[in-house]
């Protein structure tokens, strides 16, 4: 009888009329079916495209299904038909061969895939199904709409702030301001394909809502692709759940780029809503947006922060941390203070969620005779808009954003000119690398007059290109940031004096690391430092007589 249905169900999906291609890429149907109750512990998930499925990428195998941990996934093919996956033919089905638990309801989310003619999904596919002999009838619904971080009281940052790292604990992606991009390829190789499209939002239910839960236990779930708008999350059984809402950047869903959680009495605090006996709506949830800024939007809350922990606080850097782009933003700013009366030295750093206070002593960081930076400067957005005019468009132009590195820092920054030591500047370094070439452009800015500022043994235009093609490369460090050690990895396509060093913030060797000839291949160098204080540093990979690649890692 079991073998009849699933012919039967099988015959169905091939019976059904094909969509018109008009209508964009999507799932026509699936089986099981949405709302099917005893389904099989050993069966077949199948999801039905309209379109042939681009195989050439793995944005194929993008669904997900909750709850994780009660499902088993021994294969996933692309098929012609639900019966027949052959390599080479034109598939429109995707099957999953699965291992279910009993009495147990699943929901898979289907939100991203491509056609052979580069239509990508129309919208995400949710498919809802239970084990068990019959499914609730029951919905739970509400709107998706987006606040922003300034609206929000401490109370509000510290917990989303948590949050955010529970998140991460439970593999569900990092926050953008704390992303590592090398990390996040480590914990999931097929995401490089899938960055920079497929932004969606998911709607969870979960069990329970412990902030220091290791591992939460996600009931029901749903996905859109807009960050606002009405939702529905359907079959939900009688009981009682913890609404939240993620927004990832892309269909990687390794980085996330807004949260929000169910706050019915506006208290800063989660709420859970009971189900029982039927419907519950006006469930609205609120996505706080982890949104990139200028230098200077921060520097009214920094000073506030270190009046706060020192006297008389005088601003001697401003570096981004996190996230730094060509347009002069970053996710992550910092700001270092010295006390005019006692010498204390304080570093305010601020993301999207609010300020965090370092009192480390971290005097060496500021030079003898280093001069604070004036009230009056010119923000980092107008500082790259002179750096764009002055050579940087025309170097930016033919990379792709992923293939560029920016560091802006703002100082004055004695050690890092011969014959501007009396002037304030931002310091931005953009680096681009691609498969074959590395090529960076490095300006000095006057922080007040906006002058770019060129000592006498720079080039014109300050560029330091790699005409040759690259023969080494420099990874990201990991973890990074770190408390008290990273690895740092690196490539060589052949033989060569290596040498590889860590600097501080002010361009000061720290440590040596490697220092001798290398054969080709893969190598990795661990950096101990926890004889360092926090702060920002950089690693420089010099290999013969190729130019040296540089990157900032971060000490907690």
């Amino acid at each position: 009888m079991k073998k009849m249905s699933t012919v039967l169900r099988l015959l169905s999906l091939l019976l059904l009329p094909l969509p018109s291609v008009a209508q964009g890429l999507q799932v026509v149907s699936s089986i099981p079916e949405p709302g099917n109750a005893g389904v099989a512990l050993e069966d077949t998930v199948i999801f039905e495209f309209n379109q042939i499925l681009n195989l050439n990428t793995s944005s194929w195998n993008t669904a997900v299904v909750f709850p994780r941990s009660a499902l088993s996934i021994q294969s996933a093919e692309a098929c012609v038909a639900p019966d027949r996956c052959i390599a080479g033919d034109e598939p429109r089905f995707i099957r999953y061969v699965v291992t279910h638990n009993a009495d147990v309801d699943y929901t898979w989310i289907y939100f991203f895939a491509r056609s052979s003619d580069g239509h990508v999904l129309s919208e995400p596919y949710v498919l809802t199904y239970t084990t068990a002999a019959t499914i609730s009838p029951h919905r739970v619904s509400g709107v998706l709409s987006s606040g922003t971080p300034a609206s929000l009281h401490a109370g509000n940052r510290s917990l989303l702030r948590h949050l955010a790292r529970s998140m991460q604990d439970n593999g569900l992606g990092v926050p953008v301001f704390a992303a590592d991009s090398m990390k996040a390829a480590k914990a999931f190789p097929s995401s490089h394909a899938l960055q920079g499209e497929g932004a969606h939002t998911r709607v969870l239910l979960l069990d329970d809502f412990w902030l220091d839960e290791r591992f939460w236990d996600i009931r029901y779930a749903t996905a859109t692709l807009s960050d606002s708008g009405p939702f529905e999350i359907r079959h939900v059984r009688d009981g009682t759940y913890w609404p939240l809402a993620v927004r990832y950047t892309d269909a990687s869903s390794t980085e996330i780029e807004a949260l929000g959680f169910y706050d019915a009495n506006a208290d800063g605090e989660p709420d859970p809503i009971t189900v029982s006996g039927g419907h519950v709506s006006g469930v609205d949830l609120t996505l706080v947006p982890f949104t990139l800024s200028d230098a200077r939007t921060h520097v009214d809350e920094a000073y506030t922060e270190a009046a706060a922990v020192v006297d008389d606080p005088s601003l001697y850097i401003i570096y981004s941390i996190s996230g730094a782009r060509p347009s002069g933003e970053a996710y992550t700013w910092g700001y270092r203070f010295l006390s005019g009366t006692t010498g204390e030295m304080v570093t305010v750093v601020i993301d999207p969620l609010g300020p965090t206070i370092d009192t480390t002593q971290l005097l060496s960081l500021i030079e003898e005779g280093m001069s604070p930076i004036p009230g009056d400067f010119i923000d980092s957005r107008t500082a790259l808009e002179i750096y764009k005019t002055h050579g940087g468009a025309d170097f930016l132009a033919p990379f792709r954003p992923n293939n560029l590195t920016t560091t802006i820092q703002g100082g004055n920054f004695r050690s890092r000119t011969k014959d501007h030591k009396d002037r304030v500047f931002w310091w931005i370094d953009v680096v681009a690398r691609t498969g074959s070439r590395t090529e960076a452009l490095t300006q000095r800015i006057d922080m007040t007059t906006g002058e770019v500022l060129v000592d006498t043994d720079d080039s014109p235009t300050a560029i330091q290109p790699s005409e040759q093609p690259q023969i080494h490369q420099l990874g990201r460090s990991y973890p990074n940031p770190f408390t008290t050690h990273t690895t740092i990895p690196f490539v060589l396509n052949r033989a060569a004096p290596v040498r590889l060093e860590v600097f501080d913030l002010l361009g000061r060797r720290i440590d040596v690391l490697i220092d001798q000839v290398l054969p080709p291949g893969s190598h990795e160098a661990t950096w101990h430092a926890l004889d360092q204080p926090a702060g920002l540093y950089y690693y420089r990979l010099s290999v013969d007589q190729e130019p040296a690649l540089n990157r900032p890692m971060i000490r907690r």
